[in-house]
């Protein structure tokens, strides 16, 4: 009897269809009158329609996205945060090298925004609107300023337009500036010089502003100590 069982068992395990596509299925046997039913662990369970696409292209979508979102941020940084330039010419000596120095600007002050008298800024020549210069602030909309090079010239006084700037460079008698076009207009501006890279192996150097508070005691003393010095 028990042979015939087991060949019944062996005839029922035989006779199955292969399982690729099909449900699963439970195999029930009764040996001793006891019954015994599960699933074999040799019979997989059928993949749901789609999953091995995703296998196959769900690492490399998610490694595109990554990279699409790392260099959205990248534009993002550079074309509405912050650049960084290189340098060259003589006219803002000694605050910047003639070459070899970068600057980093901050675009938040673009067209003027935020921008004060004393601080540096690079903006589009205002003749040759390829070039891009770099020049310090000493005069926004309204305030009056020496047209000439001081001790040059006859002393004239304009006062800066609306919606303009008057810059010069620190080192006057190598810098050409709004003493020769002009007031630059506040659009042009891209944006103020935050920092000052000299050296690649060390920190950049953060930019104040130039210009401090009038304070009558220390003026009145400097000019005692220039005066004992003549």
């Amino acid at each position: 009897m028990l042979r015939r069982l087991l060949l019944a068992q062996r005839g029922a395990i035989s006779n199955r269809t292969p399982t690729t596509g099909l449900r699963r299925r439970n195999i029930s046997t009764s040996i001793f009158g006891y019954t015994i039913s599960g699933t074999p662990k040799h019979i997989k369970q059928p993949r749901p329609a789609g999953s091995q696409r995703k296998g196959l292209f769900g690492g490399a979508g998610e490694g595109l996205g990554i990279g699409i979102a790392i260099l959205l941020s990248i534009h993002i940084f550079f074309d509405h945060g912050y650049n960084w330039s290189g340098t060259w010419g003589p006219s803002m000596l000694p605050t910047l090298n003639a070459s070899g120095t970068s600057v980093i600007v901050s675009k938040w002050y673009r067209r003027g925004r935020g921008i004060q008298v004393g601080d540096i800024i690079s903006y589009k020549h205002p003749i040759q609107g390829e070039m891009t210069t770099i020049k310090r602030v000493i005069g926004m909309p309204g305030d009056f300023v020496l047209r000439d090079t001081p001790g040059k010239g006859d002393g004239t006084m304009i006062q800066v337009p609306v919606g303009h700037c008057w810059t010069v460079g620190d080192n006057l008698a190598a810098s050409r500036d709004s003493r020769m076009y002009g007031p630059v207009p506040l659009a042009l501006i891209k944006g103020k010089v935050v920092a000052i890279w000299n050296d690649w192996l060390e920190m950049p150097q953060p930019v104040h502003n130039a210009l401090r508070e009038y304070n009558d005691s220390e003026d009145v003393q400097d000019a005692a100590i220039m005066s004992k010095g003549g």
